[in-house]
């Protein structure tokens, strides 16, 4: 694991081009989110564009996860047209993160919604406690799915061997995602420090934590080619 983190590392200090997909979607996500603070006039316009935001969100570690694959003679020339040759994997994948992002999202209102509204506060904390762990178990299931739907010849298999390379390696995959979530952690502390300063300080704290979330993305990748190949 240590030669993971540590090679991980020193392909991104080598090849800084690799944080290029998911710096562009963090700054189209930045200026999104400036546009509709400051232009109330263009409010709906960019509300209509938002899934697209968001899509280019997911796509760009599925970018960055071939490009990784393809390691040292890729090209992003290439990397795109698998990205379109692989246009019903990557829908499968945005239309499961939009399903389990709803779920999580109802359960979490109806949890605040009976904490606020009723006294059955054990309920709501029940909700809380079902809510975090599907979020723990759909994330252990499908961590290795920026790399699998690459890698699947089936649209359906894309889920299978993400969850059966995250069940054979348990361990491994537990210690990535504390890892992840520790990273992503830290990128929203230097986002929260530096977002004081203005717009400038926004934008620069959402580099730092693209920055972050590309080491993670490089790891994913990486990991699943060197245990599943």
């Amino acid at each position: 694991m240590k030669q993971l983190l540590t090679e991980s590392a020193n392909l991104l200090r080598k090849d800084p081009i690799l944080f290029l997909p998911k710096i562009s979607s963090s700054l189209l996500s930045s200026l999104w989110i400036i546009g509709f603070l400051n232009f109330s006039n263009m409010r709906l316009i960019l509300l209509a564009s938002f899934p697209l935001i968001i899509i280019l969100g997911l796509i760009a570690p599925i970018l960055l996860a071939d490009l990784v694959k393809n390691y040292p003679n890729y090209a992003f020339s290439q990397s795109l047209k698998t990205l379109l040759t692989s246009w019903k994997e990557i829908t499968f994948f945005i239309l499961l993160i939009f399903s389990l992002s709803f779920i999580l999202s109802i359960l979490t209102l109806s949890s605040l919604y009976i904490h606020i509204y009723t006294e059955m506060i054990i309920l709501s904390i029940i909700l809380i406690f079902v809510t975090f762990l599907i979020a723990i178990l759909s994330s252990f299931l499908i961590y290795f799915m920026p790399i699998t739907l690459l890698e699947a010849e089936k649209t359906v298999n894309t889920f299978i061997y993400s969850a059966k390379t995250s069940l054979s390696y348990k361990k491994e995959v537990l210690l990535l995602m504390i890892i992840s979530i520790t990273l992503l952690l830290l990128g929203l502390l230097g986002q929260g420090v530096v977002e004081g300063i203005g717009y400038i300080g926004f934008i620069f704290s959402r580099v730092i934590s693209a920055a972050f979330s590309t080491y993670i993305f490089t790891l994913i990748p990486r990991f699943y080619l060197e245990k599943e190949r």
